[in-house]
């Protein structure tokens, strides 16, 4: 037996038990993101994830409130208007490299508006995110309903 296959078979040891190690945590954080989201009713198919709420204002009023939300909140990196709503920008972070919150505005016949939200990771070759989109949604529709309520105590 060569001296170097001693050293060797620990290195691919280690290799293998950081692996595990590493898949385990990605597992229970995936479960972990998926539950604390479906509470608050985001919705999640793979790595897309989505959720509808209705509002009590106009849709320039949800747009508005969008622009100040990804304003005042380092996680989201822009926004741009689209003829049916618009579409933000995530930051990337350790999990993924970013994800794209697509969102359409209804008007309701009450005044309302109807918001339809949806979020996947920015590349489309994606296979697991981590239960990021659905926290990035999560996150961003707090922050929305919150500010559209008045219950925000930031300054625009």
């Amino acid at each position: 037996m060569p001296e170097w296959s001693l050293p060797l078979s620990a290195i691919v040891g280690i290799l293998l038990l950081f692996v595990i190690l590493l898949a385990g945590i990605a597992v229970m954080r995936t479960g972990r993101a998926r539950k604390s989201t479906e509470a608050d009713g985001v919705r999640t198919v793979g790595v897309q994830a989505t959720k509808s709420f209705e509002v009590a204002v106009m849709p320039d009023s949800v747009w508005e409130a969008v622009l100040v939300v990804c304003a005042h909140e380092g996680r989201f990196s822009g926004a741009d208007r689209t003829t049916a709503g618009g579409r933000v920008k995530v930051r990337g972070n350790l999990w993924t490299w970013g994800e794209v919150i697509e969102i359409k505005l209804l008007s309701k016949s009450d005044g309302g508006t109807e918001v339809i939200t949806s979020c996947r990771p920015r590349l489309a070759s994606t296979v697991m995110d981590y239960g990021q989109s659905a926290k990035d949604l999560g996150l961003f529709i707090h922050l929305l309903t919150e500010r559209i309520e008045g219950r925000s105590g930031r300054d625009e």
